[in-house]
C-alpha cells in the first residue's frame, strides 16, 4: 500500500468513527442525564427521610457540620485509645456522607446539562 492510500484508508476510518460518534452521542448524553435526574430526585428523597427521621433539615446540617469538626479536634487532642465510634458520631458521619453526594450530583448534573446545552447549539448552527 502506497504512502497515499493508506493516508485514504486512515481518513476513511477516521471518518467512519467520528460518525459514528456523532449518531451515539446524543443518546448516550441523554440517558446519562436522565441517570442523573433520577439519581439527584432518589437522593434527595433519601436525605429528607433521614433528616426528618433524625428530626433535624437541611439548615441544620452546617451545623452539624460544625459539631463534627469539633468533636474531631476533641478526638485528635485526646488521643483515646478506644476506636469505637457513638451512635451520634455514626448518624452524624451518614448525614454528612449524603449531603456530600447530594451536592456531588448536583454539580455532575450542571456539567452534563452544559455539555448537552453545548450539542444541542452546535447541531443548531449545523443544521442551518
Amino acid at each position: 500500500m502506497s504512502d497515499a492510500g493508506r493516508n485514504d484508508s486512515l481518513t476513511l476510518v477516521i471518518l467512519y468513527w467520528n460518525s459514528r460518534k456523532e449518531k451515539i452521542l446524543t443518546r448516550l448524553i441523554t440517558s446519562r442525564l436522565l441517570i442523573a435526574v433520577h439519581r439527584v430526585h432518589f437522593y434527595q428523597k433519601r436525605l429528607v427521610y433521614l433528616l426528618g427521621k433524625r428530626g433535624l433539615t437541611e439548615a441544620d446540617l452546617p451545623h452539624v457540620h460544625l459539631q463534627l469538626n469539633n468533636k474531631a479536634f476533641e478526638y485528635i487532642k485526646s488521643n483515646r485509645g478506644d476506636k469505637k465510634k457513638t451512635k451520634l458520631e455514626i448518624v452524624q458521619n451518614e448525614i454528612e456522607t449524603l449531603y456530600y453526594e447530594h451536592s456531588n450530583m448536583h454539580d455532575r448534573i450542571a456539567s452534563v446539562l452544559e455539555t448537552v446545552l453545548c450539542l444541542f447549539i452546535l447541531l443548531k448552527l449545523f443544521e442551518d
